[in-house]
């Protein structure tokens, strides 16, 4: 209560120190009839008659600022006038609506002002909400960008992880292709020369076709000839066989009969000779049978080793290596030396066959004697 009643009266020495400056009644709305309180005979304010008699304030008076009829209760106060520019009369009424209408007008622009400054408030409040989503949404970007480089930077660790390991099976390949383009080289020299040895092999596989071509014309030839010879043998012993039934029926001296039995112990010897001369012709028919024979393995066997070489040589392309044993070495020298050795072969069978032809008969040299049996001639034989 103390301090309602200091504040009560700290307004009022205030209201009351402004009642004596111009500012306070400056705008009031003045009285437009000067002379209106002529016409009123009761306080405005509390309705007190005028001219009352006992009573000290019934004494008309009037404000001069609404120019209506107060009592001395309702103006106590003095107010400076806005157009006299004198300190007058003002009834309670003027000074409640100056009062009011100043501290309005203040309250007003207190109030415009604070809404002002509220509308500031709100919008720095709304500045600093979008900076502050902005701030956020940077922070979140940049949370993200972090992230977004923390993976960048993993990344690039792997990456230069897996590059290193890259860098060391290129450089390992590298060694490797090094090592591999010298092994071709080397096998391609190898293959070159086993290329240019296929070459006179095959070379001498030729000239052993022409040769044993040659012995089979010759074989033929020689077939040819026994055969002949054969024949003449069969007309031969007809002719003894011939001569022998004329000596039989002419009887002649024991001189003629014993040359008779030295002619047939000669053709006998002959017979042997011819059947010798013809086992060893069968021998050497079927020793260039198998010469043949063995000349077609080896045709087949060159032929196998040159589709090695091929094969070889598309795998030192493929880049594969291999390495050749000392077998197929001996074995491409062993077809050299078996090469030589059907040559010269060869050349001593058609040596032996021309010392096996057959010599000439004379028919009337020789007799056959009964026992001899019919022979077949060469050419069945051989066949």
């Amino acid at each position: 209560m103390d301090s309602d009643y200091s504040d009560t009266e700290s307004v009022n020495s205030t209201i009351s120190e402004s009642m004596q400056t111009t500012d306070l009644f400056e705008y009031i709305d003045l009285g437009k009839d000067k002379i209106a309180y002529k016409k009123d005979k009761n306080c405005i304010i509390c309705q007190a008659k005028f001219g009352k008699v006992g009573i000290v304030h019934a004494r008309k008076h009037y404000c001069k600022f609404c120019y209506r009829g107060v009592c001395a209760k309702c103006s106590p106060q003095v107010a400076v006038h806005p157009v006299e520019r004198k300190k007058l009369r003002v009834c309670n009424n003027c000074c409640q609506k100056a009062v009011i209408n100043k501290y309005t007008e203040q309250f007003r622009m207190d109030i415009d002002h604070v809404k002002l400054q509220q509308d500031s408030v709100n919008e720095e409040i709304q500045k600093i909400l979008s900076e502050r989503a902005k701030i956020k949404e940077d922070t979140e970007n940049l949370e993200n960008l972090i992230e977004s480089e923390q993976a960048k930077e993993l990344t690039y660790i792997q990456l230069k992880k897996s590059n290193h390991e890259l860098e060391k099976k290129l450089e390992s390949k590298k060694v490797q292709n090094e090592k591999l383009m010298k092994e071709h080289k080397l096998k391609k020299t190898e293959l070159d020369s086993q290329d240019k040895n296929y070459q006179k092999l095959v070379a001498v596989i030729e000239n052993l076709k022409e040769t044993i071509k040659s012995c089979k014309e010759e074989c033929v030839k020689l077939n040819n000839e026994l055969a002949e010879k054969q024949d003449e043998k069969i007309s031969i012993k007809k002719q003894i066989e011939e001569r022998i039934a004329k000596i039989s029926e002419n009887q002649k001296s024991k001189e003629d009969f014993n040359k008779i039995e030295k002619v047939k112990a000669e053709l006998n010897g002959l017979q042997i000779q011819v059947e010798k001369e013809m086992t060893e012709k069968n021998g050497m028919i079927k020793e260039i049978s198998e010469l043949r024979d063995e000349n077609d393995a080896l045709s087949f066997k060159l032929k196998v080793a040159k589709e090695k070489v091929v094969n070889e040589d598309d795998k030192l392309v493929a880049g594969t290596s291999h390495e050749y044993s000392a077998e197929e070495e001996e074995k491409f020298n062993d077809l050299k030396n078996r090469r030589k050795d059907n040559q010269a072969k060869l050349e001593n069978l058609k040596i032996e066959l021309k010392k096996t032809e057959p010599k000439a008969i004379d028919p009337l040299d020789y007799e056959m004697t009964a026992a001899d049996k019919p022979r077949p001639c060469a050419r069945c034989i051989i066949s």
